[in-house]
Formats: C-alpha cells, sequence, structure tokens
C-alpha cells in the first residue's frame, strides 16, 4: 500500500466504533494507532472530527496508576479516582523513601564498624588511618573530627587517596534493562536515542546518579515507562506489557559480569 492510498482510506464505522471504546477507556493514542494499523497523526484527526474528549487529568493518571485502581474509574468517578490515585502514589513514594533510609542506615552502621577497625590496628600510623578512612569513602569533616583536624586539612593528607563512587547496582541494572528493552546494541545508540553524549549516558550507566533530565528523556522514549520503576523500582504503575518486557530484561542485564574496560560500548 502506498502513503497516498494509506492518506484515501477512509475510516470504517467498526474502526469508529473500536476508536470511541479505547478512547474512553483511556487507552493511550500510539496503542489505539497500532491496533487500528493507523499513523498517529491521522488518528489524531479522526478523533478531532468525532469529537472525542476525556479528562486530561485523569489521562495522566493512566500512564502510571496500576491496573487494579483503574478499573475503579466507573464506579469511583473522576474526582475520587483521582485522589484514590494520587493517594497510592504518595504511599508508594513514602514507602520506597522508607526503604532508602534503611539502606542508608545500614551503610552507616557497616562504615562505622570499619573505621572502629582502622582505628583499633597498631600497624597503622595516624596518616595511614586517615587515608584508610577516606578510602572508604568516609567525609573529610567526619575525619577530620576523629583526628581533631580540619577537613582542608584530611583533604591535603588524602589527595592521592581515590573515593570509590557509591554504585547503585540496581539502578545500573534498570538501566541495562532499558537499553535492551529500547532495543538498543551499544551505549553510544542508547545515547542517541536518548539525545544526550554518549559521556555522559557512560556516568550513569557505571553508577553515577541519574539526573531528572535523563529521567523524563527515557519516560518519553519507552511508552510506559514511569520514573518510579527508573528511580525505585515499581512495578505497579508500568503496562502489563512493559512490565514483562522489563522483567526479561532485568534477567539478561543482571547477567552481565564487569564494566567496559573502557566505559563504552557493549553488545548485549
Amino acid at each position: 500500500m502506498t502513503k497516498k492510498d494509506r492518506k484515501l482510506r477512509r475510516f470504517t464505522a467498526e474502526e469508529d466504533q473500536v476508536l470511541r471504546e479505547d478512547w474512553y477507556a483511556y487507552v493511550p493514542v500510539v496503542e489505539i494507532a497500532s491496533k487500528l494499523n493507523r499513523d498517529v497523526g491521522t488518528l489524531r484527526q479522526r478523533i478531532l472530527a468525532l469529537g472525542l474528549r476525556r479528562d486530561i487529568a485523569v489521562a495522566k493518571i493512566f500512564k502510571w496508576a496500576p491496573d487494579h485502581l483503574k478499573k475503579q474509574l466507573p464506579q469511583l468517578g473522576t474526582p475520587d479516582f483521582i485522589k484514590v490515585c494520587h493517594d497510592w502514589r504518595a504511599e508508594q513514594r513514602a514507602q520506597n523513601k522508607e526503604a532508602r533510609s534503611e539502606t542508608e542506615k545500614a551503610r552507616g552502621v557497616e562504615l562505622a564498624a570499619s573505621a572502629a577497625e582502622i582505628d583499633q590496628r597498631a600497624d597503622l600510623t595516624r596518616p595511614e588511618k586517615i587515608k584508610a578512612k577516606r578510602s572508604l569513602g568516609l567525609t573529610l569533616r567526619s575525619i577530620g573530627r576523629d583526628f581533631g583536624i580540619s577537613g582542608e586539612r584530611v583533604r591535603q593528607l588524602t589527595k592521592d587517596v581515590v573515593r570509590p563512587r557509591r554504585k547503585d547496582g540496581a539502578t545500573v541494572r534498570r538501566l541495562r534493562a532499558l537499553k535492551i528493552v529500547a532495543g538498543m546494541k551499544t551505549d553510544t545508540d542508547f545515547a542517541a536515542l536518548l539525545g544526550i553524549s554518549p559521556a555522559r549516558l557512560s556516568n550513569v550507566m557505571i553508577g553515577a546518579p541519574i539526573s531528572k533530565d535523563i529521567a523524563f528523556r527515557l519516560v518519553r522514549k519507552i511508552p510506559g515507562l514511569t520514573l518510579d520503576w527508573i528511580y525505585f523500582g515499581a512495578t505497579a504503575g508500568l503496562t502489563v506489557q512493559l512490565a514483562r518486557q522489563l522483567a526479561g530484561a532485568l534477567s539478561q542485564a543482571e547477567e552481565t559480569t564487569g564494566e567496559e574496560a573502557d566505559g563504552g560500548d557493549q553488545p548485549q
């Protein structure tokens, strides 16, 4: 079928019926277009021609709300549905925040124990103990407080110490899974898809924090993806299809051992 033929193909009554049903069920336009084998632009024109309208707030919520809440829209009505969904999301974020707090506490306990072991070692000199604590990742201020010196003095004494980068292994695996789902074979291709430099992507692929800009780019490029999944791995807001794809991609990403030698591309 030529491009001209596609433009002239009229919508049938059956297609209009499917369009109305899916539209008022808040199915994404991209999915409706795929079902009807139509271009998104053509479908949007048909929506306008039919005078179809739906609540913008609800449409946005449907991008991240779990399926069990989506099914309650007819019974709850729009105002109550919006409130219930936002309450659910607030609860999820509170739980994620609490989980992160517990992780930070556990890390603090672990660092304190390691620092105490260094203090008790008689085979280390004072400068060596300072460097050892810095290599653990302790801050300049905390080390200075332990030894009664300034943070600046600690920095001078430990300038040759490479402080370990705090890596979030779970986040790195999720990024690799997203690269697989997006069909990108290399980090360079993935960076091009997101519209960022390979060097910038490389930083987050080895454990640097994901900026809001990169997270939003991911959400825009991968339909159905949520910020909650990117940052916390929360699957509740994902579409069923994407959740399944990501689960498989995560398993594949977890099998990847080690980092790229130069922080560059690695076939998946």
